[in-house]
């Protein structure tokens, strides 16, 4: 588990960054939003007024989502490149634009609501041609999940 002060939060809600160096997080519940660019390893405190050596940041490779977690804003795991799977919970309405961009060994995403509207400007923008999208079979026609898999290139897989 990972420590509170791991975690700029706002409004008691709102995750606005990741600071601790933990590679395997485990976001709190309460959690509601994943602000923009808030995992990015290129944007973080000790970095601010220094150049870094590329080879030495930080490096996320797991995540667990809250199952309180409503919205994944925008760029919220860009460039997250050790990132290869990532479940999204049943809670989770919208997942923006580029959420996932450069997620480059990204090789599974589980959205659990099918209905979850996922930006079709692209959320997994850069990711690997072999990506798998998950979501559950809701006995429509298509879901909505599935319909973005297909309009965006995507393998799809009931679960």
């Amino acid at each position: 588990m990972n420590n509170m002060s791991d975690f700029v939060i706002e409004d008691s809600s709102i995750l606005t960054k990741y600071v601790g160096v933990e590679q395997n997080v485990v976001i709190p519940e309460g959690i509601t939003i994943i602000d923009y660019q808030a995992f990015n390893p290129f944007v973080r405190p000790e970095f601010d007024d220094i150049d870094f050596d590329v080879d030495n940041k930080f490096t996320l490779l797991s995540v667990k989502l809250p199952s309180t977690l409503q919205i994944i804003n925008s760029n919220a795991f860009e460039a997250c490149d050790c990132l290869k799977e990532i479940v999204v919970p049943k809670s989770v309405e919208s997942i923006e634009a580029d959420a996932f961009l450069d997620c480059c060994s990204l090789e599974k995403i589980v959205i659990l609501n099918a209905d979850c509207d996922i930006d079709s400007n692209g959320a997994f923008e850069g990711c690997p041609d072999e990506l798998i999208v998950y979501s559950v079979d809701t006995g429509k026609e298509i879901s909505s999940v599935e319909q973005y898999a297909l309009d965006n290139h995507l393998r799809f897989r009931p679960l």
